[in-house]
This record gives C-alpha cells, sequence and structure tokens, in this order.
C-alpha cells in the first residue's frame, strides 16, 4: 500500500473493526455526496468494510 508511512515492501496488515455496519453506512453516506476526486478512495473503503472476514487460522 503506498501513501501510508511504513506500509511498503509488500507487508500487509489487519485492522479489526468493531460497528462495521455503522462504519459502513457512514462510508455510503459519504460516497453518495463525494465529487468525483474522492470517489475511488471510498469505493475502496466501502468494498473492503464489505469483505468477509476470513476465519483466522489460530
Amino acid at each position: 500500500m503506498t501513501g501510508l508511512t511504513g506500509l511498503t515492501g509488500g507487508r500487509a496488515f489487519v485492522l479489526p473493526l468493531k460497528d462495521s455496519d455503522a462504519i459502513l453506512a457512514a462510508l455510503r453516506r459519504a460516497l453518495a455526496d463525494a465529487p468525483p476526486q474522492e470517489r475511488p478512495g471510498l469505493e475502496r473503503a466501502v468494498a473492503l468494510v464489505e469483505r468477509p472476514s476470513r476465519p483466522s487460522a489460530c
């Protein structure tokens, strides 16, 4: 991921979200009113929050 400090070199991270339904609703509201230059980032954020979580290997 470029643009975020320390997230280069192919490393990935997981950020667990509490209340993902509320986060998704807020992202969709923001997307509805977003100017064209903000839409790609908001669309990506919506896709990430909608994505089903994978069960952990533990």
